[in-house]
């Protein structure tokens, strides 16, 4: 085992007398690491006082004779400067390692000491509340299994002991602080002496409302309820925290129907309470067998989750891909096997495919959870809200906790996780909040809000654990028009909330900022269009699939940026051939789109025909490998030809038009009033909203070069600012240099790598990224369409 000494040293490049910035760097490395495990800590940097924010920064790891044992790496700073690193090494031997940090014109290199120790500790944090979860970890070289632990007061008074299992000579530990405030020691017992830790224990909290959840639970006779695992309390600087409940079944006589209350306590220090109703025993089936005939022994029933769990393969963490795909199979084959199940018979379902979900690999676990979460939203219209709210809060608290702090979970499949589990909830609200009318009037807005908060209460505490923000909608199912009278409007406005209407199989979803706007009677409708409608586009021709006439309207006037989402899965046509239209002046005009969760959705500019169509391009020119990809972007407006019949695949393709194709997909159409002074031809509008919103690179003064060739280079740094654009955050970046890394331009390294690591651009067979050639237009179509999948 090692112990990590540390000591930071500055070295500056010879040209850093000539540095216009003044660069400091500070770092927070974990000072216990072992081989094979991993360097974690915080670097925090600042240029010229300020946070060095949003940077990339390189680093590699090498030995004193500079053998590299990482070569290539890299963090990205937050808007504090700060960046966290975790660097896992390979095992070596004893010796001093460099960790070197590169920025413009400095140098930053800290020392790393590798010792051997006979014991060490480490935990989280040295400051706790009453009652809070101390973690830590350490080593101590011993033969024996366990180690003990000893809490002891100021005056070394042992407050506590406890056991921890060591495996390799290691232990982790969780463990509570007092329940009294005051400084104590936590001490490792070693056969020379003690190992002490210390830490500090205070009393923040000042009261908990009883009132932040439901206080009354129903449950099944034979059954435990459902009670919430954390409740709200108020610190005495009003801040609002959360504290774990421990529920005390013992008192619950469950054998006769009765109500009795829990004692729970929080941090052993309040008293809290819920009321228990118990639903009396069903009454068994009368028995119409002949008293004379004997009646055979009934065998014991088997438990629900055992039998699920004989249904799915045994397979270990170190399972082969063939036994994990066998696995995930057989949990597929028990979801699509569901037949109207209640609402315990999913928990058991998922109570047994949580494990499976611990042994799947990451992406196959992720899909494994969606198809859960299809399962319990597919069967929640039956479910009382108690019962539908309990199965959301079972997936949140398990399935979804099983997976989300995962290390090997790629920030696209725990977005792709989140999705999932927003998803679920939303449902949740919907289906148990939603009104069932055509005419609304403000007394069902406020039974519909009163459902909501009713659900709130009842999930809260596990999406507040699962750090998921769900908005609730004002969700009304209407046959195929809606009319809500000015009062009514004016009701919904101060709300706050969105107005979800679902009119037919088209859903509308309009914000609450538009409907603030509304003065007058709010109308919504639609119609099935079923005269014969022209079949021309842009660059290619349709086929109408489902065609609505769609009205969003106040006082005559069209509401505009209305969402609309449509159900897509009894369409047989190909995704790359779909396209949403919206219909004007006899032709069909494009709208970009995306498909989730088995629908397609897409903003209205404003009211009229939409269709959901198959596309057929009328391009001959594309019968080659990017055939699908070009097609697509096509279909959604994002691309555009040379000529009505001509894409020119092999023609290079200039950075004004390729900024353009980002713009069109992120549906940028601010007016800006800033723009390069190259903005001269088709491109000054496109031009001056990617100057607004920080879309674009290579840029020489205030030209933009609108009519280059884009390079390879400025076609990644372009699309991973497009990404931060869309989502608000950045691709991760984890992967090995190009042969020809030196010649990237340094400032663009990050997004290169960027869209390397998550499969958007790629490199040559010889492992080249060729920065400075230009890219063709079947190559940039390429990239978009992998950038959409993202």
């Amino acid at each position: 085992m090692k112990k990590i000494l540390l000591i930071i040293l500055l070295l500056f490049t010879m040209s850093f007398v000539y540095a216009e910035s003044d660069f400091d760097l500070e770092s927070d490395i974990d000072g216990y690491i072992s081989n094979g495990q991993t360097i974690k800590g915080t670097i925090t940097i600042t240029k010229d006082g300020q946070p060095y924010a949003y940077e990339y920064v390189p680093y590699t790891l090498k030995d004193e004779s500079g053998n590299a044992l990482l070569n290539f790496g890299q963090v990205r700073t937050d808007d504090k400067g700060q960046a966290s690193l975790s660097v896992k090494y390979p095992d070596v031997e004893n010796g001093t390692y460099r960790l070197k940090f590169e920025l413009p014109n400095h140098i930053y290199i800290i020392e790393i000491t590798l010792s051997e120790d006979d014991y060490s500790l480490s935990m989280d944090k040295s400051s706790f509340r009453l009652s809070e979860t101390i973690n830590g970890r350490g080593y101590y070289k011993t033969d024996k299994d366990t180690i003990t632990y000893s809490l002891r007061d100021v005056h070394d008074k042992i407050i506590d002991t406890f056991d921890v299992a060591l495996v390799n000579n290691e232990f982790e530990f969780n463990y509570n602080a007092p329940n009294t405030s005051g400084s104590y020691s936590l001490n490792i017992e070693l056969s020379e002496g003690r190992c002490a830790h210390m830490i500090t224990v205070s009393d923040e909290i000042k009261s908990i409302n009883v009132s932040s959840f439901n206080t009354t639970y129903t449950t099944e006779y034979g059954t435990n309820p459902s009670l919430p695992k954390k409740i709200e309390a108020t610190k005495h600087d009003g801040t609002k925290v959360l504290l774990p409940v421990v529920w005390d079944l013992s008192n619950i006589d469950i054998r006769q129907p009765s109500t009795k209350y829990i004692e729970g306590i929080a941090d052993d220090k309040y008293s809290v309470s819920a009321h228990l109703t118990v639903n009396p025993p069903r009454p068994k089936d009368d028995d119409d067998d002949d008293d004379d005939e004997p009646k055979k022994e009934k065998e014991p029933k088997k438990d629900k989750e055992e039998e699920i769990k004989d249904k799915i393969p045994k397979a270990g963490k170190d399972a082969s891909k063939e036994e994990k795909k066998v696995l995930k199979d057989s949990a597929n084959k028990m979801l699509d096997e569901l037949k109207d199940p209640t609402a315990d018979e999913l928990k058991d379902v998922n109570k047994a495919l949580n494990q499976t979900l611990k042994v799947l690999e990451p992406e196959d676990a992720v899909d494994l959870v969606a198809d859960m979460t299809n399962a319990v939203k597919d069967n929640m219209t039956d479910m009382s809200v108690s019962e539908a709210s309990s199965l959301v809060r079972d997936m949140l608290d398990n399935s979804y906790d099983t997976l989300k702090d995962q290390d090997d979970l790629s920030k696209k499949e725990k977005k792709a996780l989140e999705r999932s589990m927003t998803r679920l909830v939303t449902s949740l609200y919907e289906e148990k909040t939603a009104i069932e009318k055509e005419t609304v009037t403000v007394s069902d807005i406020n039974k519909a809000i009163k459902s909501i908060e009713q659900v709130e209460a009842l999930v809260k505490n596990s999406l507040n654990d699962a750090d998921l923000e769900v908005k609730p909608s004002i969700l009304v199912k209407a046959t195929d028009q809606l009319t809500l009278d000015p009062e009514t409007v004016k009701h919904l406005a101060q709300t706050d909330m969105d107005l979800a209407v679902e009119a037919g199989d088209v859903k509308f979803t309009i914000p609450n900022a538009l409907i603030d706007k509304v003065q007058e009677n709010l109308n919504v409708k639609r119609d099935e269009v079923k005269t014969p409608l022209s079949k021309e586009t842009s660059n290619g021709k349709v086929e109408t699939l489902k065609t609505m006439d769609l009205t969003v309207n106040s006082n005559g006037q069209s509401l505009e940026n209305v969402r609309l989402s449509f159900p897509i899965g009894d369409l047989d046509v190909d995704a790359d051939s779909l396209m949403v239209g919206v219909y004007e002046n006899g032709v069909w005009t494009k709208l970009d789109y995306t498909i989730e969760d088995g629908n397609i959705i897409f903003t209205a500019p404003h009211f009229s025909i939409y269709s959901v169509m198959k596309y057929e391009t009328s391009f001959t020119d594309i019968d080659m490998w990017a055939k699908n990809y070009i097609t697509s972007l096509a279909a959604k407006g994002i691309v555009s030809g040379k000529s009505e019949s001509a894409y020119d695949p092999n023609g290079t393709i200039t950075r004004a038009e390729f900024v353009t194709m980002l713009i069109n997909h992120l549906g940028l159409d601010e007016e800006a009033n800033i723009n390069f002074s190259d903005a001269s031809g088709w491109y000054e509008s496109y031009l001056a909203i990617a100057k607004a919103n920080g879309l674009y690179y290579g840029h020489e003064g205030n030209k933009f070069r609108p009519t280059d060739a884009i390079t390879r280079e400025e076609m990644a740094v372009l699309v991973n600012k497009a990404y931060e654009i869309k989502y608000g955050d950045n691709l991760e970046t984890q992967d090995t240099p190009f042969s020809d890394h030196s010649f990237i331009t340094e400032d663009a390294r990050s997004a290169v790598y960027a869209m390397k690591s998550n499969e958007i651009i790629s490199g040559y067979p010889d492992n080249s990224f060729k920065p400075q050639n230009t890219a063709s237009r079947a190559e940039a179509a390429t990239i978009i369409y992998q950038f959409l999948d993202k």
